[in-house]
């Protein structure tokens, strides 16, 4: 893995936020970005709303990323305030990216905090292996997500997860996996049935998953859920090595001049017209939980 840019934001963000990165050649691209964002609960307790919980969306060039999460939160808020409680989750994009300035735009509800947004280029061509070194383990708290892994036309074969988790005290540590939608199912009977690994079964052992799949175009999501203080050793995907950086390529965001002859890298126009529309999106979803 080559590391392209590291940025350390570790702030809350009001307002317009974007991060762009220049790339030097065609190829296949981890985005990471780790953020938290507070509930509606939170901020009534801290004065800043009523009834509002923080949310932060994201849009890579013109791609919206949407988010795989329960029913009863929107999709496009991928850093949900009522799910994490302020806890933080890690969002990671693999895509194939075309050499050039590419940009990450942030949408908000609230005030989110950003903690930092990394971008590496995967060197293998077959594969992907993702080894988190911040958020890892996870923040102690109740089950909530923790790390998504966000898929874009890519041709992905099988999935290895490599995790531990541990029993202290009453209580022990859980990850839940969710692979497009469907939990995958923990085949102990002692143990928590809809979290793969339970830390009263494995008492601080690893365990690994693994499963063919048949991923191509389109969207595709891994999620792991957390409860209290788990560990993700690894996350491998075995790639099919087609090399066509052509048809399922995202090219660097050019915004045309009116004349049509110019090109312009400044981006403010058009961000500004995307915050404008998803802020009023969000506010339209203000209503109190039931």
């Amino acid at each position: 893995m080559k590391l392209i840019k590291e940025e350390k934001i570790n702030r809350e963000i009001d307002g317009l936020f974007s991060s762009d990165f220049i790339l030097a050649d065609d190829g296949l691209y981890l985005i990471e970005i780790i953020a938290s964002a507070k509930s509606w609960w939170q901020n009534i307790k801290s004065l800043r709303s009523f009834f509002k919980d923080a949310d932060l969306a994201l849009i890579l060039d013109k791609i919206e990323i949407t988010a795989s999460t329960s029913s009863k939160t929107d999709v496009r808020a991928v850093w949900n305030g009522n799910e994490l409680k302020g806890s933080l989750k890690t969002v990671v994009i693999a895509v194939k990216l075309k050499k050039g300035k590419h940009i990450l735009s942030f949408t908000l509800n609230q005030k989110p905090y950003l903690k930092s947004i990394t971008i590496s280029q995967v060197e293998e061509i077959d594969k992907i292996t993702y080894i988190p070194t911040d958020n890892n383990p996870a923040e102690k708290e109740d089950g909530r997500p923790w790390l998504s892994f966000v898929l874009i036309n890519l041709p992905v074969k099988e999935i290895t997860i490599l995790a531990k988790a541990n029993k202290t005290g009453r209580d022990d540590d859980d990850i839940k996996l969710i692979i497009d939608g469907a939990t995958q199912r923990n085949d102990n009977k002692k143990s928590h049935q809809d979290w793969y690994w339970c830390g009263k079964i494995l008492k601080g052992k690893e365990k690994e998953f693994k499963k063919i799949v048949d991923f191509n175009h389109g969207f595709h999501y891994i999620d792991l859920w957390a409860d209290e203080s788990p560990f993700l050793k690894k996350i491998e995907l075995v790639l099919l090595a087609d090399g066509n950086y052509a048809e399922n390529t995202i090219k660097p965001y050019i915004y045309q001049g009116v004349s049509g002859q110019e090109d312009y890298n400044k981006y403010d126009k058009t961000i500004g017209e995307v915050v404008d529309y998803w802020n009023d999106e969000f506010l339209k979803d203000t209503d109190p939980p039931e």
